[in-house]
């Protein structure tokens, strides 16, 4: 997470917004990133946490060294934003199981579902540690561009899978 919800809450809302279908251009940490109506996602039910956000920017981050995030850029409020990660269905991530489950109970087509983590950032003891939430995946629709965070209810899906960029790795 890049602005953490206590960041966020003095944080003016946006209340011009442009309207959905404009072209947004937001300086984020990461540079200028324009986001179009095809790299716009709207959440109805907002983000575990954060109900009130709906609207969200969502761009590959244009550092070459960071290819693999994306950018989650609220359009509501710019101080909030998020990394994400694709992520891929099977054992090592999430089960066929839990993502059909997903899709199922998200009407989403199995074939237009994408899955996304999103990544947590933190100074640790040893170096920078990155969590992600293998529980609570982000589906988006690729057709609708509908997404929404989806808690999964395999109870044998792994909470959190932490990894170190320095020497601190360990399960949160």
């Amino acid at each position: 997470m890049i602005a953490s919800r206590h960041e966020t809450e003095a944080a003016p809302r946006r209340p011009d917004a442009p309207p959905a279908g404009e072209t947004v251009t937001v300086e984020t940490r990461f540079g200028s990133i324009a986001f179009g109506p095809d790299d716009t996602l709207d959440l109805p039910n907002g983000l575990v946490g954060m109900p009130d956000f709906h609207r969200f920017g969502f761009a590959p981050i244009p550092d070459p060294r960071m290819g693999q995030f994306m950018l989650l850029q609220s359009l509501e409020d710019l101080q909030l934003a998020f990394l994400v990660l694709p992520i891929a269905i099977g054992e090592a991530t999430i089960s066929s199981i839990d993502a059909d489950d997903a899709c199922a109970t998200l009407a989403v087509p199995p074939e237009d579902a994408r899955f996304f983590v999103i990544v947590t950032l933190r100074k640790g003891d040893k170096g920078l540690v990155v969590s992600i939430n293998l529980r609570a995946p982000l589906i988006v629709d690729s057709k609708t561009r509908i997404a929404r965070q989806f808690g999964l209810s395999n109870p044998s899906c792994p909470g959190r899978k932490v990894r170190g960029a320095g020497r601190e790795a360990g399960a949160a």
